[in-house]
């Protein structure tokens, strides 16, 4: 959420896709990446990662595309 609470997390499927479900209305940053050196968190120096802010309304339906980037 806007506080940086983190809401769901998901795994892609093997064509890079993820699903979120029952997640309130609101805005949220949508953060994804990889985790190379396994200790929980994305994007580290030398890992993909980007972010998107989006609005999840009323019937909650919405895509995001992530173009991940190394940092």
């Amino acid at each position: 959420d806007m506080g940086g609470a983190v809401v769901r997390t998901a795994t892609v499927d093997p064509g890079g896709n993820f699903q979120f479900n029952d997640v309130p209305p609101g805005m949220y940053a949508v953060r994804g990446g990889n985790d190379v050196d396994g200790d929980g968190t994305i994007g580290e120096s030398g890992e993909l990662f980007n972010e998107s802010m989006t609005m999840v309304d009323e019937e909650g339906d919405l895509e995001v595309d992530l173009d991940l980037e190394r940092r």
